[in-house]
């Protein structure tokens, strides 16, 4: 079956699609009960304000993590 989508949001701690049935009442079920994909969490709270997503700045701290054990690698028991 096909409805029209209304809204997906985050609803009751999971994510919910809303759409209207055939007889023109709004309802919500669960957004794993469909085809859509979860909203990205990062990019609503950022609304677009960001150039960067959480995963782009997760890598970035773990590329600086290893820059940085491996410029103290050969420093450790010096002051």
């Amino acid at each position: 079956m096909k409805f029209e989508l209304l809204a997906v949001q985050h609803c009751w701690g999971e994510g919910r699609v809303s759409y209207r049935d055939e007889a023109g009442s709004v309802r919500t079920v669960p957004l794993s009960w469909t085809g859509r994909k979860a909203p990205d969490m990062f990019c609503e709270q950022s609304a677009g304000r960001s150039v960067l997503h959480i995963d782009d700045i997760s890598g970035i701290r773990q590329l600086l993590g290893s820059l940085w054990a491996q410029s103290a690698g050969g420093r450790e028991g010096h002051s």
